[in-house]
């Protein structure tokens, strides 16, 4: 099995997948021999660059202010408590930020020396 012999099932299997459908052929005769014309080429090159610059213009007119509360339900909790924590603990400074310490910080001895 695992000695790199030929398998003699294998044989049917092989001409089986390498047969030709009718996918292949079209794909092969008609559809490559379609954009291998330098017209279609250059149309899908001005199409690529229109796609690009309706991308771009719809970028720059992106703007900000999805509210996060406006995607739960007005019934449920989880509005509820976006509204208050917008409320409250949003006043000063609005934006979520995480504070990542580079140096290794030992609780136990950081609790110890607080406390003398």
């Amino acid at each position: 099995m695992f000695t790199g012999g030929d398998d003699p099932g294998a044989s049917a299997d092989a001409e089986e997948e390498s047969r030709e459908n009718l996918f292949m052929a079209f794909f092969r005769d008609a559809f490559s021999t379609f954009l291998l014309k330098k017209q279609v080429q250059v149309i899908i090159v001005i199409l690529y660059f229109a796609y690009l610059g309706v991308n771009s213009y719809g970028i720059s007119q992106m703007e900000e202010g999805l509210k996060i509360e406006n995607i739960f339900l007005d019934d449920s909790y989880m509005h509820a408590y976006r509204v208050t924590e917008d409320k409250y603990l949003r006043t000063a400074y609005p934006y979520r930020i995480q504070v990542i310490p580079f140096a290794c910080m030992h609780a136990a001895k950081m609790y110890k020396h607080n406390n003398l």
